[in-house]
C-alpha cells in the first residue's frame, strides 16, 4: 500500500503501482558516466533466483545498441531484490526517472551522451581516459590513450560476446539518416558504452560514452626525430603516394603490392619505434602495435593472427608496427621446417597487405634473402653521437619542465650529461625520475636531480657489462671494512 505520497515511498509488494510500461525507468549508478534509462515493458512479481520464498520484481526494459550497422532496440531484464518495509522510490536501484530529485539534469545529460553514441556508430579514432572494460582482464583497468570505436570489429573479434537481437526489433538505419530523427526519449535509452580496441592495451573491450575524446596529435614530432633530412623526406614521400588512392600501383598481379613496408635496424633506444609513433601522428593515423609472441608459435596461428591483425589495420587505415620482427625475417635453414613455415606464411602475407607496416630489428645480418625484395625502404639508426644524445636530453627536459633547461644550460649540465652513452630510452627514463624528484621538492629540475637520477642506471650499465650485482658489490665494500677494522696480528721472530 502507499504511505505516503507526498514522499513516493512504497513497501516491496506494492512497487508496481509506481512503474507504468512506457515510463523512462533510471538505473543508479556509482558515477555519473554510467547512469543509465532504459523504457519499461513490463515488471512481474516472481520468485528469486537463491529461493522461492524471496521475491522479486523482474523487469523487462529496452534500450538502444549498436551492431555497427545499425541502431537497434535490445531487450534487458532487470531485477529488484526484496526489501523489508518501505522505501522513499528514489532510493531504490531501479525506479522511474520522473521520482529522481535530478530527472531535469539526468534527462539533458543522457539526452546529450545519446546523441553523442549515434555518432560513434561506425569506425572511429579516439582518445580515452577513466575506467573500461576490456576483454580477458579480471579488473576493470584505467585506460588512458588512443582507441578505436568499431562495433562491427569487435563481433567479429569478440563473437562470443555479440548481442543477439532479434529481427523483429524496431532499428534506425544510419545510411538513412534515421538516427537523426530519434526523439529525445530514445536519445536518452542509448546505450552508455560502445564497443572497440583499445590501442596502448592491445585488448577488445567496453568505453563509456562520456570518456570519449577526439585526439590530439603530436605534429612536430616528426620534426623532432634524430634522423637525416634525406631520409625524412623519403618516408614522407612513400607515405604520401600510400594516402592518395590514385598514386597507387598494382603489382602484376591485381591485389598485389599496395602495401608500403619500412625495416627500422638498428641498437636498441636509438628512435626505431619512435619512428613510427611519429608518422602515425604526423599523418593522423593510429598506431597498431603488433606483437610477435602473441601471434603464435605454429605457421598456422601465425598466419591466423598475422592476417586478422593487418586486416584490421588496413579497415582503420593504421600504421601498423611489428616490433622485433627477427623471428619471421631470419634467414631459414633446412633443419628448421617449422620457422620455414613461418617465415614463408609472413612474405605471403606481406605481399597482399595493403597498408603501412613498419618491421623493426636489432640485427639484420641473418636476415633471409627474399625479405629484401619486399622491403620498400631500410633505415639503419647507429649508436647515438654526442650530438643527438645532448638534442634528446633537451628535448626531453624541455618537455617535462620547459624552465628547467635554461639553468641547466647556464651552469653546463646540458653539456656534461651529453658524454654519458646513453640510449633515448635511457634518457628519458633518467629525464622522468629527475622531473618527479623535483616535483616531490617544489623545484625546478637542477643538476643534483639528475645526478641522483644517473646513479642508479650508470651502476646497472656497469653491473651489466661485468658481471656483477648488488650482492657483489656490497659484500666487496663489506670486505673492505672489516680488513680496515681487523687489528694487524704481530709476526712471530
Amino acid at each position: 500500500m502507499i504511505v505516503d505520497r507526498g514522499t513516493e515511498s512504497l513497501d516491496h509488494q506494492y512497487l508496481w503501482m509506481a512503474f507504468r510500461p512506457g515510463d523512462l525507468i533510471y538505473v543508479s549508478a556509482k558515477s555519473h558516466e554510467d547512469e543509465r534509462i532504459y523504457r519499461l515493458i513490463s515488471m512481474e512479481y516472481k520468485g528469486g533466483f537463491i529461493s522461492t520464498f524471496e521475491l522479486i520484481w523482474s523487469i523487462k526494459a529496452l534500450c538502444i545498441v549498436s551492431d555497427g550497422d545499425k541502431f537497434r532496440e535490445y531487450e534487458v531484464e532487470l531485477t529488484i531484490d526484496q526489501f523489508n518495509g518501505i522505501r522513499r522510490l528514489h532510493t531504490l536501484p531501479i525506479f522511474p526517472l520522473k521520482y529522481h530529485p535530478e530527472a531535469t539534469r539526468i534527462h539533458a545529460q543522457l539526452l546529450e551522451r545519446g546523441k553523442k553514441f549515434c555518432r560513434l556508430y561506425s569506425s572511429h579514432y579516439r582518445q580515452y581516459n577513466g575506467i573500461a572494460e576490456l576483454s580477458t582482464m579480471v579488473r576493470t583497468p584505467t585506460v588512458n590513450g588512443r582507441i578505436i570505436i568499431d562495433p562491427k570489429a569487435f563481433s567479429q573479434a569478440r563473437p562470443a560476446e555479440k548481442l543477439y537481437i532479434p529481427a523483429r526489433n524496431k532499428f534506425f538505419n544510419p545510411e538513412k539518416g534515421d538516427h537523426l530523427r530519434m526523439s529525445d526519449d530514445e536519445y536518452t535509452i542509448c546505450n552508455s558504452q560502445v564497443t572497440g580496441y583499445s590501442l596502448g592495451n592491445k585488448k577488445w573491450g567496453y568505453f563509456r560514452v562520456d570518456l570519449i575524446d577526439e585526439v590530439v596529435f603530436n605534429e612536430m614530432a616528426f620534426d623532432s626525430l634524430i634522423l637525416g633530412t634525406q631520409l625524412k623526406k623519403q618516408i614522407q614521400s612513400l607515405v604520401q603516394i600510400h594516402s592518395h588512392e590514385e598514386l597507387k600501383f598494382d603489382d602484376v598481379i591485381r591485389g598485389k603490392g599496395k602495401g608500403i613496408v619500412f625495416l627500422l635496424h638498428g641498437e636498441p633506444g636509438v628512435g626505431k619505434t619512435l619512428t613510427a609513433e611519429s608518422v602515425a601522428d604526423n599523418t593522423r593515423r593510429p598506431l597498431l602495435r603488433l606483437d610477435a609472441s602473441s601471434l603464435g608459435t605454429t605457421a598456422e596461428s601465425v598466419e591466423k593472427g598475422l592476417m586478422a591483425a593487418l586486416r584490421f589495420s588496413e579497415k582503420w587505415k593504421a600504421v601498423a608496427l611489428l616490433d622485433e620482427a627477427d623471428v619471421f625475417l631470419t634467414q631459414r635453414k633446412a633443419t628448421d621446417l617449422e620457422h620455414n613455415s613461418i617465415v614463408s606464411v609472413f612474405l605471403r602475407v606481406l605481399e597482399y597487405y595493403e597498408g603501412i607496416l613498419f618491421l623493426t630489428t636489432n640485427r639484420v645480418s641473418h636476415f633471409d634473402s627474399a625479405i629484401k625484395s619486399r622491403i620498400h625502404l631500410a633505415i639503419h639508426y647507429p649508436k647515438l653521437s654526442r650530438t643527438s644524445r645532448q638534442s634528446l636530453w633537451h628535448l626531453f627536459l624541455s618537455r617535462s619542465s620547459a624552465e628547467s633547461v635554461d639553468s641547466l644550460k647556464a651552469d653546463g649540465t646540458l653539456d656534461r650529461i651529453a658524454d654519458e652513452e646513453l640510449n633515448g630510452r635511457q634518457i628519458k627514463n633518467v629525464v622522468r625520475l629527475a622531473y618527479s624528484l623535483a616535483l616531490s621538492e617544489s623545484s625546478l629540475i637542477k643538476a643534483h636531480h639528475i645526478n641522483i637520477a644517473l646513479e642508479p642506471m650508470k651502476n646497472f650499465e656497469k653491473d651489466f657489462k661485468t658481471g656483477t650485482g648488488d650482492f657483489e658489490r656490497q659484500r666487496a665494500v663489506t670486505d673492505s671494512d672489516e680488513d680496515q677494522e681487523r687489528p694487524t696480528k704481530r709476526r712471530r721472530h
